[in-house]
């Protein structure tokens, strides 16, 4: 994800990379080499408070508990934060590439674009979804439901409160994400609203 900023000065790009060789990882040289980059902040996300997976659209909580207890699944495994990494075949790279082209797709047709049986991917999915190595979820375009101003939250919090912070700022319906990172700042969050009269509030 690459965003530009007002005045077309800055760009917040995020990188998700597996843990491997500091040599496989080679965007930071290549910037340092472009000149017309000047500064460069990275930052590492240490947790996320809110915004994985995004939840923004749902904060105003249309349903009641009852409806929301009728549309859980009673067998879906909580996620855990501090999981190990999910073992992956090349079947499962496949049929995870196949859903990142249409997440729509039927157990047909994934299994058309990957040469399994359809009871190899069901059973696969099924496997990914428990596993939370897919997410099924909805997002909404921000700026068609009138959420027409983002912005972008650098904050210095003092760190014997950075959890509470991080757990107040991620309650408050306009924060779409919001984490805990290192780097001159130590927080970071993201604010979707209509206006600024709305961020200012």
């Amino acid at each position: 994800m690459v965003q530009s900023c007002p005045g077309w000065t800055e760009f917040h790009c995020g990188i998700t990379a597996p843990a491997t060789e500091e040599n496989d990882a080679p965007l930071l040289p290549s910037l340092h080499r472009m000149n017309r980059v000047t500064v460069i902040n990275a930052h590492c996300l240490l947790h996320v408070y809110d915004g994985d997976p995004p939840v923004w659209a749902t904060k105003p909580c249309p349903l009641t508990p009852e409806q929301r207890t009728a549309l859980t699944s009673p067998s879906q495994p909580v996620m855990e934060p501090d999981a190990e990494p999910a073992v992956l075949d090349e079947a499962d790279h496949l049929l995870i590439a196949a859903l990142s082209e249409d997440a729509r797709a039927s157990h047909s047709q994934l299994a058309a674009a990957t040469g399994l049986t359809n009871s190899t991917v069901k059973r696969r999915v099924d496997r990914l979804v428990a596993e939370y190595v897919v997410l099924i979820c909805t997002e909404f375009p921000p700026r068609r439901l009138g959420f027409r101003l983002m912005s972008c939250l650098w904050l210095r919090v003092d760190h014997a409160r950075l959890e509470d912070v991080g757990t107040a700022l991620a309650s408050h319906a306009p924060i779409s994400f919001a984490a805990a990172v290192t780097g001159p700042h130590n927080m970071v969050a993201t604010a979707l609203t209509r206006n600024t009269n709305d961020l200012y509030r």
